[in-house]
């Protein structure tokens, strides 16, 4: 099958039963209510993990990944900004990826990415003597709270890096034109990991390996062209989704904790950064918009 040709012309073998396909999950992309469903169980599952792998027994064995390169950063609170970006932009791909098919299965890989990340914490836990920033400034404040309500382990690799460049990949695979006004973000929230010292450049270069060889995945389950047709994309996703409602369910008693540490995290960040900041950085989004789509009609009128 050619993969550059039409998508109408493609035969649609990921498709469930046209009735319920269409009444259910939606037509030809998911419906806005599944969409959010699967960005609640990531936040969710990403919660619980996390605070599953950070249990170690007296006889666990903690390995020190740091290097004289992380002794020679120094540390930017200002950069808790682009690191507290990285919980919102991480769940892009869930309201970007337009077919159900790149949905489903780009659904599956962020899932594998929390689960390999969440194995490699529990058995290789990589510790941090983070240094506490001590300013008084908001920035100071933020990030002295996120690194005393974090873990010393689930460093290696990071989450922060892998999944938010795994979501930026996705984003750029699908919206080719916006690619270099789009890389900053990802660029920026790397860089807050080991700026802010929440991570190691260990940890950073094992959540980009990570990144990269869960888009590679995503790419080839999208085309697929190796798969049996009897594998259609819905099945695996249906599996994954249960599966994770199926821990969520268990584990149950600890959503109210994570009701209160959402709770807790947002009043800190509403209170550590001045109000001027945040009219700031809405004018700075603004105008960067503006400047993209004034720069894409220029692309356009020239063609």
């Amino acid at each position: 099958m050619d993969n550059n040709a039409p998508y109408h012309s493609q035969p649609k073998v990921d498709a469930l039963p046209v009735t319920l396909s269409a009444k259910l999950l939606g037509d030809e992309s998911p419906r806005f209510w599944l969409r959010c469903v699967v960005a609640v169980l990531m936040f969710i599952y990403f919660e619980m993990g996390y605070s599953w792998a950070k249990r170690h027994g007296a006889d666990t064995t903690i390995y020190d990944a740091a290097t004289a390169l992380d002794a020679w950063l120094p540390q930017l609170p200002v950069f808790i900004i682009f690191y507290m970006l990285g919980y919102l932009f991480v769940f892009s791909p869930c309201f970007t990826l337009k077919r159900k098919q790149e949905f489903y299965w780009g659904t599956c890989c962020f899932f594998l990415i929390l689960t390999f990340s969440f194995l490699i914490f529990k058995l290789f836990p990589v510790a941090m003597d983070k240094s506490i920033a001590m300013g008084t400034d908001g920035f100071s404040t933020l990030t002295r709270f996120q690194q005393e309500n974090d873990t010393l382990f689930n460093n290696f690799p990071s989450l922060h890096v892998s999944l938010n460049l795994f979501a930026f990949l996705i984003f750029a695979r699908h919206h080719k034109n916006w690619f270099w006004q789009i890389l900053p973000i990802p660029c920026l929230i790397i860089a807050s990991t080991v700026l802010v010292k929440q991570h190691l450049v260990a940890d950073m270069i094992g959540g980009i390996v990570v990144a990269l060889l869960a888009y590679r995945l995503f790419v080839w389950l999208v085309t697929r062209q190796r798969l049996p047709r009897f594998l259609p994309a819905w099945l695996p996703f249906t599996l994954v989704i249960a599966t994770v409602t199926a821990v969520i369910a268990y584990n149950h008693q600890r959503l109210a904790k994570i009701g209160r540490i959402v709770e807790k995290f947002t009043e800190q960040t509403l209170t550590s950064i001045p109000p001027w900041i945040g009219i700031a950085l809405l004018f700075i989004g603004l105008g960067w918009w503006w400047g993209v789509k004034v720069w894409q009609q220029k692309r356009h009128n020239q063609v």
